[in-house]
């Protein structure tokens, strides 16, 4: 009797085992993870040279609007950003912000998908709301300036081109002057992007996830269970 219930209470831990892994395996694969995308740094301690790409100079944004073009690298949900810069003209960290998904013919005047005003500090700002649904290889654009006085700050380019960098010189006045875009195809404003994985975009491969070092243990932990039972129970044979 002791024994048939011993081996009813082995069959039993080892569906629970089998189960406990593959409920973990597929919250691991299911849980949407921030990871980032694009990395363009500013490096004021960086030599000069091609092999320095991170070296770059401070660039205000009370007398220029900028607009930058990138490719997306990974799929997903746009989560956050970063822009690298420092306190402006007016002492100032905070810029005007817009982002547009899906365009790279030159200069951009269209409607935007987000108009935010973003810090240009290096801090990441959240941009979850705003639901940009991006894959891998669609093209962004976004553009830092300001149409007034007083709020404004400096951003690093660096020496690390992307798709296009389109710079507009602005006359201030009661009447401002806005000249005509010109390319700084050299150089990149310094900027990260942040993509959280999203079950509404198709990622380039799933498989491919690899789970957090804690799930990665359970999951061993689950199997060791699972191989010990296996083992008892052919013992008992």
């Amino acid at each position: 009797m002791m024994k048939e219930i011993g081996m009813k209470l082995s069959s039993l831990l080892q569906i629970l085992t089998t189960a406990f892994v593959v409920l973990t395996a597929v919250s691991a694969l299911a849980t949407p993870i921030q990871v980032v995308d694009i990395h363009s740094p500013y490096s004021p301690y960086a030599p000069p040279g091609p092999n320095n790409p991170y070296r770059g100079v401070g660039s205000g944004t009370a007398y220029n609007i900028f607009q930058q073009t990138f490719t997306v690298g990974k799929s997903g949900l746009l989560s956050g950003m970063s822009i690298y810069g420092e306190r402006g003209t007016f002492g100032s960290y905070t810029n005007q912000l817009k982002i547009k998904i899906g365009n790279a013919n030159g200069w951009y005047s269209g409607s935007w998908d987000v108009e935010l005003y973003a810090p240009t500090s290096g801090s990441m700002f959240d941009l979850t709301s705003y639901n940009l649904h991006i894959n891998a290889g669609d093209l962004v654009t976004f553009e830092l300036g300001h149409q007034s006085y007083y709020i404004n700050s400096g951003v690093y380019l660096v020496e690390r081109p992307l798709v296009s960098l389109l710079n507009q010189r602005v006359s201030r006045g009661s009447t401002p002057i806005f000249y005509p875009p010109t390319a700084w195809n050299n150089l990149s404003i310094a900027f990260s992007t942040y993509v959280t994985t999203d079950p509404d975009v198709k990622p380039e491969n799933p498989s491919t996830r690899i789970p957090e070092p804690s799930t990665m243990s359970v999951m061993l932990l689950g199997m060791g269970l699972l191989a010990y039972v296996r083992y008892r129970n052919r013992g008992k044979k």
